[in-house]
């Protein structure tokens, strides 16, 4: 099983089938655990992306 780590709380999620869906950004995809984690990078991708986080 191939994972990858979600942007906004960090979890690990199973990149075949990711819970909260897939979202790419400037050319790389980006897993979640849940639904409202994409919804909320999708909001602000950079304010993940830069290391910060708001959950």
């Amino acid at each position: 099983m191939a994972t990858a780590i979600d942007p906004v709380c960090a979890m690990e999620v199973d990149t075949e089938n990711p819970p909260g869906g897939s979202y790419e950004y400037a050319g790389t995809t980006y897993y979640f655990c849940a639904h409202g984690c994409r919804v909320d990078f999708m909001e602000d991708p950079e304010s993940y992306l830069a290391g910060g986080s708001s959950s």
